[in-house]
C-alpha cells in the first residue's frame, strides 16, 4: 500500500510541477528519501510511557507517540501499531476499505511537505528553494480553500460571521484522499477488481470513499449552532467541512455518487490541487 500511495504522490508531482524543475526535483526527492517505520518504537514499548500516556500525567502526549505521524525533521513516517487495525486497516477485508482509511492517512501525513504551518511559521529565507517555490505555487489554492470553508460555514449556520480559524494543513485534507484513490486505481489495474460487499449497497469506489472520513471524529452537537461550535477555541475547520469540503473540490468523487455538475457535491468552481 504504500508503496502504491507513493508511486501515486510521486506521479502527481511530476505533473502538478512539469515546468517547475526546482519543485518537482526537490519534492520527489524529498519523497523519495523518506524512510518508513511500522510497528512500534522505543517509545510505544516503554510500559511506563504508556501508563502515563494513558492518563496518569502527561494525555497530550498521546498522538506524538501513538499515532501515525510525519517526522519532517528526520523525513521518517512512523506507521505505528495502534493504526493497523480496526477501523483503518484489517487483512480480513478488500483492499478499498484499507485504502481508503489508513490509506488515506498515509497519504495526509506523506503531504506534510505542502504544509502551510510549515510555510507560515518558518520564514521562507530558511526553507529549501524547492518548499519556497511550492509555497508561492500554493497561495491561490489557499486563497480558494479559504473561500469555499467561509461560504460552507455560513451556509451551515446561516450567518454573515467571518470564522476565525486556523486553515490547519488545507491541502494536506484536500489531497490525500485524492491521491489514496489514484494509489487504490494502481492497485486494481495490478490486482484486479474487488467484488462487492454483500448486503452493502455500494460499490467499491464508492465504499472507498466513504472510509476516507474515517479518521475525522465528530461531536455532531457542537455543529448544532455558531455559538456551541465557538463555546471552545476551534483551531481546526468544522469537521463536516473536513468530510465534505475535499470531496466537494475532488474531480474523482462526484464520478461515483453520480453528482451532477453544480450540487452541492460537484459545484461548478473547484478549489482543484491535485489532478
Amino acid at each position: 500500500m504504500y508503496n502504491y500511495i507513493t508511486k501515486a504522490l510521486e506521479g502527481h508531482l511530476k505533473q502538478a510541477y512539469a515546468s517547475n524543475d526546482i519543485v518537482r526535483e526537490g519534492s520527489i526527492r524529498q519523497l523519495k528519501n523518506m524512510s518508513l517505520h511500522v510497528g512500534g518504537n522505543d517509545y510505544f514499548f516503554n510500559d511506563k510511557l504508556f501508563d502515563e500516556t494513558f492518563g496518569i500525567k502527561n494525555k497530550d502526549n498521546f498522538y506524538h507517540y501513538f499515532g501515525l505521524k510525519n517526522s519532517k525533521i528526520v523525513n521518517v513516517l512512523d506507521l505505528l501499531a495502534p493504526v493497523l487495525r480496526d477501523p483503518t486497516y484489517s487483512l480480513n477485508r478488500p483492499e478499498y476499505i484499507n485504502y481508503g482509511s489508513l490509506g488515506t492517512m498515509i497519504a495526509h501525513e506523506l503531504m506534510r511537505m505542502y504544509d502551510d504551518r510549515i510555510f507560515d511559521r518558518i520564514s521562507s529565507d530558511t526553507l529549501p528553494v524547492w518548499q519556497a517555490e511550492m509555497k508561492k505555487d500554493m497561495e491561490n489554492s489557499l486563497v480558494c480553500v479559504n473561500q469555499s470553508y467561509i461560504d460552507y460555514y455560513q451556509k451551515q449556520f446561516n450567518t454573515s460571521n467571518i470564522p476565525s480559524v486556523d486553515l490547519e494543513g488545507p491541502i494536506l485534507d484536500y489531497g490525500s484522499a485524492n491521491i489514496a484513490y489514484l494509489a487504490y486505481l494502481d492497485y486494481v489495474n495490478a490486482s484486479g477488481t474487488e467484488h462487492n460487499i454483500v448486503g452493502v449497497p455500494y460499490d467499491p469506489y464508492q465504499v472507498f470513499w466513504i472510509m476516507a472520513s474515517t479518521f475525522f471524529c465528530n461531536i455532531q452537537k457542537l455543529e448544532e449552532s455558531e455559538d456551541a461550535w465557538n463555546g471552545d477555541f476551534r483551531m481546526f475547520q468544522l469537521p463536516s467541512y473536513r468530510v465534505n469540503g475535499p470531496k466537494m473540490n475532488s474531480i474523482y468523487f462526484p464520478q461515483h455518487f453520480n453528482c451532477s455538475l453544480g450540487t452541492n457535491m460537484n459545484p461548478k468552481k473547484k478549489c482543484i490541487t491535485f489532478p
